[in-house]
Protein backbone atom coordinates (compact mmCIF):
# COMPACT_ATOMS: atom_id res chain seq x y z
CA UNK A 1 0.00 0.00 0.00
CA UNK A 2 1.22 3.59 -0.91
CA UNK A 3 0.11 6.89 0.57
CA UNK A 4 0.21 10.38 -1.69
CA UNK A 5 2.22 13.06 -0.37
CA UNK A 6 -1.22 14.33 0.74
CA UNK A 7 -2.78 11.69 2.33
CA UNK A 8 0.24 11.04 4.72
CA UNK A 9 0.12 14.96 5.22
CA UNK A 10 -3.61 14.38 6.47
CA UNK A 11 -2.76 11.57 8.51
CA UNK A 12 -0.03 13.18 10.43
CA UNK A 13 -2.57 16.25 10.46
CA UNK A 14 -5.03 14.70 12.19
CA UNK A 15 -2.39 12.91 14.63
CA UNK A 16 -1.10 16.15 15.77
CA UNK A 17 -4.82 17.79 16.18
CA UNK A 18 -5.48 14.77 18.24
CA UNK A 19 -2.67 15.35 20.29
CA UNK A 20 -3.46 19.10 20.97
CA UNK A 21 -7.06 18.15 21.86
CA UNK A 22 -6.78 14.93 23.59
CA UNK A 23 -3.51 14.78 24.60
CA UNK A 24 -0.23 12.60 24.25
CA UNK A 25 0.91 10.06 26.70
CA UNK A 26 4.58 8.53 27.35
CA UNK A 27 4.97 5.87 29.84
CA UNK A 28 8.44 4.39 30.64
CA UNK A 29 8.34 1.30 32.24
CA UNK A 30 11.58 -0.13 33.78
CA UNK A 31 12.14 -4.19 34.67
CA UNK A 32 15.03 -5.63 36.84
CA UNK A 33 16.82 -8.78 34.13
CA UNK A 34 18.64 -11.41 35.54
CA UNK A 35 22.45 -11.41 35.01
CA UNK A 36 24.69 -14.91 34.57
CA UNK A 37 28.24 -14.18 35.84
CA UNK A 38 31.53 -16.21 34.53
CA UNK A 39 31.56 -17.92 37.92
CA UNK A 40 27.87 -19.22 38.19
CA UNK A 41 26.65 -15.80 40.41
CA UNK A 42 23.34 -14.94 39.31
CA UNK A 43 21.57 -11.79 39.75
CA UNK A 44 17.78 -11.36 40.13
CA UNK A 45 16.21 -7.96 39.91
CA UNK A 46 18.42 -5.97 42.31
CA UNK A 47 22.33 -4.19 42.01
CA UNK A 48 25.47 -7.28 42.53
CA UNK A 49 28.41 -5.66 44.32
CA UNK A 50 31.92 -6.36 43.70
CA UNK A 51 31.81 -9.59 41.78
CA UNK A 52 34.94 -10.87 41.66
CA UNK A 53 34.97 -11.87 37.30
CA UNK A 54 34.12 -7.56 37.08
CA UNK A 55 36.75 -7.04 39.26
CA UNK A 56 39.51 -8.65 38.27
CA UNK A 57 39.02 -7.83 34.39
CA UNK A 58 38.99 -4.17 35.46
CA UNK A 59 42.13 -3.74 37.47
CA UNK A 60 44.57 -3.09 35.42
CA UNK A 61 42.13 -0.47 33.76
CA UNK A 62 40.73 1.51 36.81
CA UNK A 63 41.14 1.78 40.71
CA UNK A 64 37.99 2.25 42.20
CA UNK A 65 36.55 1.92 46.30
CA UNK A 66 33.49 -0.54 44.66
CA UNK A 67 31.98 -1.49 41.07
CA UNK A 68 27.85 -2.32 40.58
CA UNK A 69 26.13 -4.12 38.11
CA UNK A 70 22.39 -3.59 37.16
CA UNK A 71 20.78 -4.97 34.39
CA UNK A 72 17.38 -3.51 33.33
CA UNK A 73 14.64 -3.86 30.22
CA UNK A 74 12.83 -0.35 29.38
CA UNK A 75 9.37 -0.51 28.16
CA UNK A 76 8.52 3.04 26.62
CA UNK A 77 5.29 3.67 24.77
CA UNK A 78 3.56 6.63 23.16
CA UNK A 79 -0.21 7.22 22.89
CA UNK A 80 -2.99 9.28 21.89
CA UNK A 81 -5.51 10.33 24.20
CA UNK A 82 -4.63 6.38 25.62
CA UNK A 83 -6.10 4.96 23.02
CA UNK A 84 -4.20 4.76 19.60
CA UNK A 85 -0.81 3.62 20.20
CA UNK A 86 2.23 5.75 18.09
CA UNK A 87 4.91 3.86 18.93
CA UNK A 88 6.37 1.23 21.61
CA UNK A 89 10.21 0.01 22.05
CA UNK A 90 11.79 -1.88 24.44
CA UNK A 91 15.76 -1.57 25.11
CA UNK A 92 17.53 -3.56 27.32
CA UNK A 93 20.98 -2.20 29.42
CA UNK A 94 23.22 -3.60 31.66
CA UNK A 95 24.75 -0.84 33.71
CA UNK A 96 28.87 -0.92 35.44
CA UNK A 97 28.60 1.74 38.14
CA UNK A 98 32.38 2.73 38.86
CA UNK A 99 32.23 4.74 42.59
CA UNK A 100 34.59 6.78 43.94
CA UNK A 101 37.66 5.55 40.83
CA UNK A 102 40.72 7.09 40.84
CA UNK A 103 42.62 8.84 38.19
CA UNK A 104 39.33 9.06 36.33
CA UNK A 105 40.02 11.30 32.90
CA UNK A 106 38.51 15.11 32.96
CA UNK A 107 38.58 15.36 29.02
CA UNK A 108 35.98 14.12 27.12
CA UNK A 109 37.54 11.55 24.56
CA UNK A 110 39.68 9.87 27.35
CA UNK A 111 36.66 9.20 29.27
CA UNK A 112 34.87 7.48 26.45
CA UNK A 113 38.11 5.39 25.62
CA UNK A 114 38.13 4.15 29.75
CA UNK A 115 34.11 3.73 29.67
CA UNK A 116 34.76 1.30 26.29
CA UNK A 117 37.42 -0.68 27.91
CA UNK A 118 35.28 -1.01 31.22
CA UNK A 119 32.05 -1.84 29.09
CA UNK A 120 34.46 -4.57 27.51
CA UNK A 121 35.32 -6.25 30.61
CA UNK A 122 31.54 -5.91 31.69
CA UNK A 123 30.55 -7.71 28.28
CA UNK A 124 33.49 -10.69 28.82
CA UNK A 125 32.55 -11.03 32.56
CA UNK A 126 28.96 -12.01 32.02
CA UNK A 127 27.59 -15.36 30.11
CA UNK A 128 24.11 -13.73 29.03
CA UNK A 129 26.16 -10.59 27.34
CA UNK A 130 23.44 -11.46 23.96
CA UNK A 131 20.54 -10.03 25.90
CA UNK A 132 21.55 -6.93 26.55
CA UNK A 133 21.72 -3.65 23.68
CA UNK A 134 23.31 -1.42 25.56
CA UNK A 135 26.50 -1.36 28.02
CA UNK A 136 26.43 1.71 30.57
CA UNK A 137 29.28 2.70 32.10
CA UNK A 138 28.63 5.43 35.04
CA UNK A 139 31.38 7.14 37.10
CA UNK A 140 30.27 8.07 40.32
CA UNK A 141 32.01 10.36 42.97
CA UNK A 142 30.39 10.61 46.72
CA UNK A 143 31.70 12.70 48.77
CA UNK A 144 30.93 11.48 52.31
CA UNK A 145 32.31 14.48 54.61
CA UNK A 146 30.43 17.33 52.37
CA UNK A 147 26.98 14.58 51.79
CA UNK A 148 27.30 15.02 47.41
CA UNK A 149 27.77 12.72 44.85
CA UNK A 150 28.21 13.86 40.57
CA UNK A 151 28.05 11.02 38.29
CA UNK A 152 28.98 10.71 34.13
CA UNK A 153 27.52 8.12 32.04
CA UNK A 154 28.88 6.76 28.35
CA UNK A 155 26.86 4.14 26.77
CA UNK A 156 27.57 1.90 24.09
CA UNK A 157 25.80 -0.31 21.63
CA UNK A 158 26.77 -4.36 22.09
CA UNK A 159 28.15 -3.74 18.00
CA UNK A 160 29.98 -1.07 19.15
CA UNK A 161 32.51 -3.43 21.87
Amino acid sequence: MTFSKSAFTKVFFCLAISCLLCGCYYTSTTQPMNLAFREDHILTGSKATNIPSFNNNIKGIVDCEKTEIQAVKIKTEIQVAKIINIRQATSTTVTATIINGKNIPTGNVQLKELGKNIAVQLKKSINNWEDFENYKVDFVTLDTTKNTSAFISVTYKKTEL
